[in-house]
């Protein structure tokens, strides 16, 4: 091989690099993403069900429900976990959790991923 066919190869390589490189790690956050998002919903739901099965009309018993959505945390970094419940009331239970989610992708912002749901206590 002539050493200009190196040097061609080599740049071929080098740009075909830079298309593929931030396409396939765009393609690992989008998934971390999703995955992200999944786990949360599933924790808020839990946390939902916690306080929906507590006596309604009884005061609500907050801790108990974000130490459910806390203890079921898999794979989500605790720390940039926000657990809210601020819309409850005596006859339902509203949990909305956010996360903010890094990406792996320098270029990319961090996203913020939020879920909410209300359920009725029984």
């Amino acid at each position: 091989m002539k050493k200009q066919e190196v040097g061609q190869s080599l740049l071929e390589f080098v740009l075909l690099l830079v298309v593929l490189l931030p396409l396939t790690l765009g393609g690992l956050d989008l998934a971390l993403a999703v995955v992200a998002k999944a786990e949360l919903s599933s924790i808020t739901r839990e946390g939902a069900r916690v306080g929906a099965v507590q006596i309604a009309g009884t005061p609500l018993d907050s801790g108990k429900i974000i130490n459910t959505v806390f203890d079921r945390v898999v794979t989500l970094d605790e720390s940039r976990l926000e657990v809210d419940l601020s819309g409850s009331n005596s006859w339902e239970v509203v949990v909305k959790t956010s996360y903010s989610y890094l990406p792996l992708t320098p270029f990319l912002k961090p996203l913020t991923l939020e879920y909410q749901v209300t359920m009725r206590r029984e």
